[in-house]
């Protein structure tokens, strides 16, 4: 657990440093549209933080040893250790996804290129067919269909809003037989099982889902 989680961390503030460059890239590009509340690299990175620090805390207290305890207790504290953290970077990914869903419409609302106008029309049809609601799902779907993002990028956010559906409205616990292949992840839904991953699956979703939003703007950047 505690080479781990010592990876976890720096797995986290490699995120932080990536997100931080990111923010900056996004202010820059964006300053003449959009306002500070559109830069999702900004407020993940504010979340990315937030798990650091939970995680540096139980890091702290997992690393003393427990040398009275049995070895049967030891194991049972560290399963539930492991299940904690899985928690804690679930929600991490979670929040990630929900921030990049809200700005993402708030860039198609505000930024004025001709890909831009093009999926927003796409969108509008959309609407008028009854849905009332703009998704993340929609706008990538969208995306893909006018070939902003390819099949990959496309099958990846699919897993992505899977994953997060899954776990956010059915207790993490699959309804359907599937499988997605997310940067170097595989993810398996077996129906009826509960989703399963190695303490840095969240972390690895985390990382491939900012690295996919930084694509997907910058081909929304180009008037091609």
């Amino acid at each position: 657990m505690g080479i781990l989680l010592k990876d976890l961390l720096k797995s986290l503030l490699a995120i932080r440093e990536k997100l931080k460059e990111h923010g900056s890239w996004f202010e820059h590009t964006f300053s003449k549209c959009c306002n500070e509340g559109a830069n999702a690299f900004n407020m993940i990175f504010n979340g990315v933080t937030l798990t650091f620090e939970l995680l540096n805390y139980y890091f702290d207290i997992w690393s003393k040893p427990y040398p009275l305890l049995a070895e049967e207790e030891k194991e049972k504290i560290k399963r539930e250790n492991a299940e904690r953290v899985l928690e804690i970077t679930k929600w991490a990914f979670i929040d990630a996804l929900s921030v990049i869903e809200y700005c993402a419409k708030v860039i198609l609302k505000t930024v004025d290129t001709q890909r831009i106008k093009q999926l927003n029309a796409n969108l509008q049809i959309k609407m008028e067919k009854g849905k009332k609601r703009v998704y993340l799902s929609s706008i990538m779907e969208l995306s893909w269909n006018a070939e902003f993002i390819d099949d990959e990028q496309y099958q990846a956010w699919k897993g992505l809003w899977e994953i997060r559906n899954t776990v956010v409205h059915n207790n993490a616990i699959a309804d359907k037989d599937v499988k997605y292949k997310i940067g170097d992840i595989e993810i398996v839904f077996i129906k009826g099982k509960k989703l399963k991953g190695r303490l840095d699956t969240y972390i690895k979703l985390l990382d491939t889902t900012v690295d996919l939003y930084l694509k997907w703007l910058e081909t929304l950047l180009s008037n091609k």
